[in-house]
């Protein structure tokens, strides 16, 4: 597998795919009942980088800032980005710094891959280079995802609702754990979670 160093990782804004009116209907509060709204505003807030931990990949927006891959042989023609999905390619360079030409190229978006059309890319270390978005941007966010998000909501209010006082410190080690997501989350949760991030799952 060639090498990659990974480039700079930077977030456009603050988009959280689920909202904390969302949640209470989720988890069936009425919206008049306020008590564990700061509570659930936690996990909302948290489960995102739950999800993004657990599966070392991007589920909202971020921009990928010069990803650098060697380039091992003088036959090879794509690469397989970090992260995926990706929607944008912002620029793409061969051979340290030569411009790829966009219609040089194909991007399979799904699969995070970039394949040259009758080329081969420069042999050498750090040869190509990337930047790209990953990640789904707020006005395309899966509503599938969504549904998953929103579960995960649940299973972790429902584990901690009765120890609140803690939760803080408690949250914090939960979020962490990767054992805890794969024995939390019901089969079809995790699958869902796994099929977006290829086979980046845990």
């Amino acid at each position: 597998m060639a090498h990659i160093t990974y480039g700079t990782v930077t977030k456009p804004n603050d988009y959280i795919p689920i909202s904390l009116a969302e949640c209470k209907t989720w988890l069936l509060i009425a919206s008049t009942i306020t008590n564990d709204d700061a509570f659930v505003e936690l996990i909302r807030k948290g489960v995102v980088g739950f999800v993004e931990n657990n599966y070392d990949n991007y589920l909202v927006e971020r921009k990928i800032t010069l990803e650098k891959h060697d380039i091992e042989d003088t036959t090879t023609d794509q690469i397989t980005l970090k992260y995926f999905p990706l929607h944008t390619v912002e620029v793409l360079y061969d051979d340290v710094n030569t411009v790829v030409d966009t219609d040089d190229y194909f991007v399979y978006a799904q699969n995070g891959i970039i394949k040259l059309d009758d080329e081969f890319f420069t042999e050498g270390r750090c040869s190509v280079q990337c930047s790209y978005y990953t990640g789904y941007r707020e006005s395309e966010f899966p509503d599938h995802l969504k549904m998953g998000l929103l579960e995960l909501v649940k299973i972790i209010y429902d584990e901690f609702v009765t120890t609140k006082e803690t939760f803080t410190e408690q949250i914090g080690r939960y979020l962490l754990t990767k054992k805890a997501l794969s024995s939390a989350l019901p089969p079809h949760i995790e699958n869902l979670f796994q099929t977006s991030f290829g086979d980046k799952g845990i």
